[in-house]
Formats: structure tokens, sequence, C-alpha cells
């Protein structure tokens, strides 16, 4: 008898081990999947700022290959890809304006 006792308690604590293993593990997963989408979020935030940026600045391209994100064809390259080519004056008014985006 005292050995059903003790499989059953035994069984009953892996049991609760278990289901508090998975419910530990989905709290995990749903914070890291909360933070994909934030950091996502901000991306996106701050694409649409240096899309604005760029616009402001004349530097929009209309192309079809723009919506493909790879460094050479986003509104990011636009905006630091030609800093190796400005002025040191004009360098530090454009990197002021990129700090003034606040990101």
């Amino acid at each position: 008898l005292d050995t059903v006792v003790m499989n059953i308690v035994m069984l009953v604590l892996l049991t609760l081990a278990a289901a508090l293993g998975t419910r530990t593990i989905e709290l995990h997963e749903r914070a890291a999947f909360s933070r994909l989408v934030a950091e996502k979020t901000r991306r996106f935030q701050l694409e649409h700022k240096l899309e604005e940026f760029a616009g402001a600045e004349g530097e929009r391209a209309a192309r079809a290959e723009d919506s493909i994100s790879v460094p050479a064809t986003t509104h990011t390259d636009k905006i630091f890809g030609g800093l190796e080519r400005v002025s040191p004056e004009e360098l530090d008014e454009r990197l002021q304006k990129i700090t003034d985006l606040g990101f």
C-alpha cells in the first residue's frame, strides 16, 4: 500500500513539474516574441523617419528594387552610404540631422 501511495505522489509531482516547465517555456517564448515585435516596430519607425529625411534631402529614388531590404537599396544606405564623399562641414550637418531624429 505504501508503494502505491508513493507511486501516485511521484506521478503527481512529475506531472506538476512538467506542467510548470511547459508554462515557463511558453512565457519565455512570448517574451522573446514581444521583444522581436518591439524591435521590428522600432526598425520600421526609423526607416520611415529616414525615408522622410531622404525625401527632404532630394535623395529618394523611385525604383522597383527599393523594396528589397539590402543595404544598397534601403533608405539607410542612401543616407549613410554617401557620407564618405562629402566635406567635413556637410558631414557634421548631415550627422546632426540624423541624430535629431532621435534614434
